[in-house]
């Protein structure tokens, strides 16, 4: 879970990109949203993992808890989050992806995609 985190820290540029796509996902070139594209994975991927760890009461609820919040203020606010999620949450199944899409969907960058493909579609 912390790794994410470390690589920011310890990398400046790749710390900038990440502002870049935070702010502005469709800016960015397609290198850097690869880049950005994969952190963020890891990250869901960790929330992924914590999500499943508290089910199966193998983490201290205190833990879930603060995860979850961490994790929940990123995809609801944060632009690439949501243009990641559209295009990679066919990566997580079960109970998980339900959960997270619920918290994704508040992000006012998913909504706007979400409601321009509920217009183009008949």
């Amino acid at each position: 879970m912390q790794r994410p985190i470390e690589m920011l820290v310890e990398n400046e540029i790749l710390a900038g990109i990440l502002i870049d796509c935070d702010r502005n996902p469709g800016g960015s070139t397609e290198a850097n949203w690869a880049r950005c594209a994969n952190f963020y994975f890891i990250h869901l991927n960790g929330w992924e993992y914590t999500y499943y760890q508290y089910r199966d009461e193998a983490i201290p609820v205190e833990l879930w808890r603060g995860a979850d919040d961490y994790y929940e203020g990123m995809v609801s606010a944060t632009p690439g989050y949501a243009r990641v999620w559209e295009e990679m949450s066919s990566a997580f199944d079960g109970p998980f992806r339900s959960y997270a899409e619920g918290h994704v969907s508040v992000n006012s960058r998913y909504r706007k995609a979400a409601a321009v493909g509920a217009a183009a579609t008949p």
